[in-house]
């Protein structure tokens, strides 16, 4: 049984890691104190949520994303609730493949979970210009070179993990698309339950984000979770997923680890982050069509941000540079 429990934690490890260790409540063992937990460098300069400030973004089109194998059958799905929140696992590398978008290279997904707020004015993760949405999606992938997603965190490379991040707003009608696990929510409400491999009927993973993917944010980070890991680029997209209220209910109707009187457990709520100081680091804003920056930056970290420049934008500047030489001669 612990040889299982472990494997769980491992395999779960953006959402789901020594529970018993941390909690997002303030306190001994809340996000303040997290950094003291062996292993962790959660207190480090490249700390995931931040506050976009939409103001200070440096603007570059990035180019799309190519998603290959989001809309195909995968038989290995799974979903479990590991204390912090629910997750859904999507099996063997190679099923989902993200590529494109200056991305350094082609990505596998390994799982997606949530977090979300007591408060409907709360729950994200990530900020716009101070402002939280109820909830936020994170689809986490990563390098296939590492074998799998946690040789790939615990790499020390910051670009060997991306996650795709969405905001969800709310709206008048259910999100159909999440009926396709939500239905099976009632079967994994207590913490360290789970349907296990194969017991999630496969869905259309495409139709749980927004249609329009092209307009995004990006930055390099870190896991947002103990041990709070700076290997992570991440995307954080204009366009919100929109599911109803009644349906984030049922995220808050799930239990947590954490003991509640009569011994009982409590609810899942309030499962985020705060925001983490931005040490200077770029925050690229891209969309179709944007005007590209013509100001010289790191191409990686530390103070980095995720992309190289682009040609274009390369070519420029080297010609501003030669220009500025010769009229010194």
């Amino acid at each position: 049984m612990k040889f299982l429990i472990l494997s769980v934690v491992l395999l779960a490890a953006v959402h789901q890691t020594y529970t018993a260790t941390w909690t997002y409540s303030a306190g001994p063992y809340g996000p303040e104190n997290w950094y003291k937990l062996n292993g962790s460098v959660c207190n480090g300069q490249r700390q995931s949520p931040i506050d976009i400030v939409t103001s200070t973004v440096i603007n570059q089109d990035l180019g799309v994303f190519q998603l290959d194998g989001y809309t195909d059958v995968n038989p290995n799905m799974d979903l479990s609730n590991g204390g912090h929140g629910v997750t859904i696992s999507l099996g063997p590398a190679h099923t989902y493949n993200l590529s494109g978008a200056s991305l350094p290279t082609t990505y596998s997904a390994a799982q997606f979970h949530f977090h979300w707020g007591l408060l409907n004015s709360r729950g994200s993760e990530h900020t716009l210009d101070g402002n939280s949405y109820p909830a936020e999606l994170h689809m986490v992938h990563y390098d296939p070179q590492y074998g799998d997603l946690v040789s790939a965190l615990t790499s020390g490379n910051f670009d060997a993990v991306t996650v795709l991040g969405f905001f969800i707003d709310l709206g008048n009608e259910n999100n159909t698309a999440f009926e396709n696990f939500m239905a099976y929510f009632g079967n994994v409400s207590m913490a360290g339950q789970s349907l296990g491999t194969g017991n999630l009927p496969s869905f259309n993973l495409r139709s749980i984000m927004p249609f329009d993917l092209t307009g995004f944010w990006r930055y390099n980070g870190s896991l947002t979770v103990p041990n709070c890991y700076e290997t992570v680029i991440w995307n954080v997209f204009h366009t919100p997923i929109v599911i109803s209220e009644s349906q984030l209910e049922r995220f808050r109707d799930l239990y947590s680890d954490q003991p509640g009187p009569n011994n009982t457990f409590l609810r899942t709520y309030d499962n985020h982050r705060p925001v983490n100081p931005i040490y200077g680091r770029t925050v690229l804003h891209s969309e179709p069509g944007i005007d590209a920056v013509t100001t010289e930056r790191p191409t990686q970290p530390p103070g980095g941000f995720a992309t190289a420049l682009s040609p274009m934008v390369a070519l420029f500047l080297t010609l501003c540079a030669v220009a500025i030489v010769l009229a010194g001669l």
